[in-house]
């Protein structure tokens, strides 16, 4: 994991709707009745365990930065953007560059990768202990491919940056020219 990084930004956080049986309504209806729980289905990239909670249940205590004091979060509160996705039905997406964009893997590689709940480069060159070992032969040469490619795009970052600036005046340039 990089320094300073969130140890949630790699995780991969669904919410979905889990039915559950209403006992009570069941005996007064004579027929099983059932409630939609929200929940929340957590992931680690490289590992196939899947962790499931209700959704408003308690996460973690969190500090409050201008009182000082410690608040109860739920797992709705942590994972905020996927909760939000969730609500509105939009797809709950993961930040990051999709393993579609990483020309140093196969398309069978892929498949693996998101069978082990591994969405991105980023959440590839993220991979440590165990996990890493989980991806077999040749693991550790994809989370450094990974890495490389990480490095290459921010070495590469302020040059397309400098030719979109170039394109855009051109652009601009070529429109007056056209008016005067």
């Amino acid at each position: 994991m990089r320094a300073n990084q969130d140890p949630d930004e790699v995780l991969v956080v669904l919410f979905k709707y889990h039915a559950e049986e209403n006992e009570l309504k069941t005996l007064e209806a004579g027929r099983p009745i059932f409630d939609d729980k929200e929940m929340c289905e957590i992931r680690a990239p490289g590992s196939k365990d899947v962790k499931v909670f209700p959704a408003h249940y308690f996460s973690r205590w969190v500090d409050d930065p201008l009182t000082g004091r410690q608040y109860r979060q739920t797992y709705a509160e942590r994972f905020r953007h996927q909760y939000q996705q969730f609500k509105s039905q939009a797809s709950q997406t993961k930040t990051g560059t999709p393993l579609e964009h990483a020309p140093f893997l196969s398309e069978g590689k892929r498949s693996e990768f998101r069978a082990q709940n591994i969405y991105t480069v980023e959440q590839l060159a993220d991979i440590e202990g165990a996990e890493l070992k989980n991806l077999g032969p040749g693991g550790r040469e994809m989370k450094n491919a990974a890495m490389e490619y990480i490095a290459e795009g921010r070495n590469a970052a302020p040059n397309k940056q400098m030719m979109a600036e170039l394109e855009a005046l051109k652009a601009r340039n070529a429109v007056q020219s056209r008016l005067s």
